[in-house]
């Protein structure tokens, strides 16, 4: 270890922090600008496949999808916003039948009921249901800008070769910038194409089994499962504990509450556990424990969203990161079993 690798270990972390604390200062600049541009890539990628499946121009079929995404986001939204409106006026109705189910199962027990109530306190539906009102409200206002940015990227698209021409000329770093750009896209989208249809899967599935148990509002808890999926170890926990606590409320029965938690505990089980990582593969490669950590970060950087985005944003971190020399060893660190296929830039020794 010399004086120079001493340095250039030092400026490589003043880089990394000073990073970090550009994304969460302009995070509400960067956070629509990082949804638009991974919903461009399944959009890409879906337009890609409409375009050899029948023939089409691959604009029409970028406009196609993009088109058919906003209405059948729209017509969902619709209906989920119906549901949480009658949510919304059962609020106080909610929480005065939780109040009551706490003292009983206090008294039922033997449990002082101040401590019981003292200790559920924070669960108050009316603040909640407020706070779910003020971030769809931002949700709303987001998403509008997200389709302005995939619209533009849509119709630059075309122009990209061109600039990454402009940039990198044709040699050997225009190949490497290439493969780099072409491992982000191919990983995004898989990650994001696989979630999205596990996540439908598993709210599709605990929707059949909420109407079953006769959960009121099934569908905006449903879109609430499917929506938390994305989260990753703590979405699922999430996803089962509010319908359940639902369920108490509406029905008075533990019996309908655990039959319900066991059903959808074992849907998430089966997804999650068997299904979505047969269909992902190795193609992430990210150690579990950074997983974790990722979310903890991006989520203490970005909120709720970076929770959301936390595995494709450490994903395009680690495979940029493998391609420079000084930070290699910390895109090593990050995947699961040490192995990056990537190409690696090399440094000025090699190619001397």
């Amino acid at each position: 270890i010399t004086p120079t690798h001493v340095l250039m270990t030092a400026a490589t972390l003043i880089i990394i922090g000073a990073i970090g604390y550009f994304l969460s200062s302009w995070r509400g600049v960067l956070i629509p600008v990082a949804i638009a541009l991974i919903v461009w890539f399944l959009i890409s990628a879906t337009a890609s496949r409409l375009h050899r499946a029948i023939s089409l121009p691959q604009w029409l079929a970028q406009l196609v999808v993009t088109v058919l995404l906003f209405l059948i986001s729209y017509g969902i939204g619709r209906s989920i916003y119906a549901q949480f409106l009658a949510i919304q006026r059962q609020a106080s109705e909610y929480q005065e039948k939780l109040t009551n189910i706490i003292t009983r199962i206090g008294n039922q027990y033997g449990f002082e009921v101040q401590d019981v109530t003292g200790l559920f306190a924070e669960i108050n539906f009316v603040s909640f249901v407020s706070s779910i009102a003020s971030t769809a409200t931002g949700v709303v206002a987001t998403s509008f800008l997200v389709l302005l940015y995939v619209l533009l990227l849509s119709f630059e698209q075309h122009l990209f070769p061109l600039k990454m021409r402009a940039m990198f000329g044709m040699g050997e770093v225009r190949k490497t910038a290439d493969s780099t750009l072409h491992q982000i896209q191919e990983k995004v989208q898989r990650y994001v194409a696989v979630k999205t249809f596990v996540s439908f899967l598993t709210g599709f599935l605990s929707c059949m089994i909420m109407l079953f148990a006769g959960v009121e509002h099934a569908i905006f808890w449903s879109f609430l499962i499917f929506l938390l999926n994305f989260i990753p170890n703590i979405g699922s926990v999430i996803a089962v504990f509010l319908p359940v606590i639902m369920t108490l409320i509406e029905t008075e029965s533990p019996g309908t509450a655990l039959g319900l938690a066991i059903g959808l505990t074992a849907v998430q089980q089966v997804l999650g556990s068997l299904v979505e990582p047969r269909l992902m593969g190795q193609s992430l490669n990210i150690s579990p424990f950074v997983v974790l950590v990722s979310l903890t970060v991006w989520g203490s950087m970005w909120g709720l969203t970076g929770m959301f985005l936390c595995v494709p944003l450490t994903v395009v971190a680690m495979i940029v990161m493998a391609e420079f020399p000084n930070t290699r060893p910390i895109a090593l660190m990050l995947s699961r079993d040490g192995n990056l296929t990537a190409p690696t830039l090399r440094s000025d020794a090699d190619q001397e």
